[in-house]
């Protein structure tokens, strides 16, 4: 099998629809096998019968993690992918049609590399979040700006890298305690083993997430310093001081933003989370 796309969801049957709409207009090589696997993380309405609704026009399977968990869910999905290719979207996305083509030239001469691609926002109202819409190519060089580099919604790997680096971890994420920063974590431990960590604004998907709002903004904002909290105990614990430090300046620049806005103190204060996040992720259970 040449590649495995894999899809994780919850609960989103309307979403996902139109996702699988658009794998199934994929241009594929001739010579190329592929696969599609969803991950289904528990969920209780019409999903099952979407997912069943494709089974003629793609090569798909679906797959149940019983415990909410973004992480957990990635990670049953990849115990299940029959695929040297990786490439993971999310069930709010529409991919290119030469998202697959892309992704297998992109990796045939090193697939020992995480590729994060464009991604776009298909609603122009819709708030920034969770895009990358930079034309230009760019090489991950330093731990301090892996946070954002690349996102979850648009990643491509060779089996080979998660061997290596190891499963997403399972008390980070949406779903768990912490509530965000498992594909920051999976970027960080790339870079660690040595493997080329690489934006390709080639590879390209569309994020119909529908967040609009500064009430939304301030929450998102929250979210991900929580999550960025969570990672620095994670690595503090092992010695590693590169994620807190990391994390210490970010919220600096936070407060000093404020000394020069008032208005600012919202941001201020979601970025508190940070540190609600390095407790909860010491509290977390596997």
């Amino acid at each position: 099998m040449d590649a495995s796309i894999l899809i994780c969801t919850r609960n989103r049957a309307a979403s996902l629809q139109r996702s699988l709409e658009r794998l199934a207009a994929l241009r594929i090589p001739a010579d190329k096998t592929w696969e599609v696997i969803v991950a289904d993380n528990a969920s209780t309405d019409a999903t099952p019968a979407v997912i069943a609704s494709f089974a003629g026009r793609l090569p798909i399977r679906r797959v149940v993690e019983p415990i909410a968990g973004l992480s957990r869910a990635r990670n049953m999905a990849v115990r299940h992918a029959c695929g040297g290719v990786i490439l993971f979207t999310d069930d709010d996305c529409l991919v290119a049609p030469d998202w697959v083509a892309t992704a297998l030239r992109l990796l045939e001469a090193n697939p020992l590399q995480l590729i994060g691609g464009r991604i776009e926002l298909f609603d122009p109202e819709a708030l920034p979040l969770a895009v990358r819409t930079s034309p230009d190519r760019e090489v991950l060089r330093h731990y301090s700006n892996s946070v954002g580099f690349i996102h979850g919604a648009n990643l491509a790997f060779g089996r080979g890298v998660v061997d290596r680096v190891g499963p997403f971890d399972v008390r980070l994420g949406p779903g768990s305690a912490t509530g965000s920063g498992e594909d920051a974590d999976f970027v960080y431990r790339v870079l660690c083993a040595g493997m080329p960590v690489v934006y390709e604004p080639a590879l390209l998907v569309h994020h119909d997430h529908g967040r609009k709002g500064r009430a939304t903004w301030y929450r998102q904002v929250g979210e991900h310093a929580q999550g960025f909290g969570a990672l620095a105990a994670k690595y503090l614990a092992r010695g590693d001081i590169r994620p807190l430090r990391t994390a210490y300046w970010d919220f600096r620049a936070t407060v000093r933003m404020f000394g020069h806005d008032r208005r600012e103190w919202r941001r201020v204060a979601a970025r508190l989370r940070v540190i609600s996040g390095f407790f909860l992720y010491y509290a977390a259970r596997t």
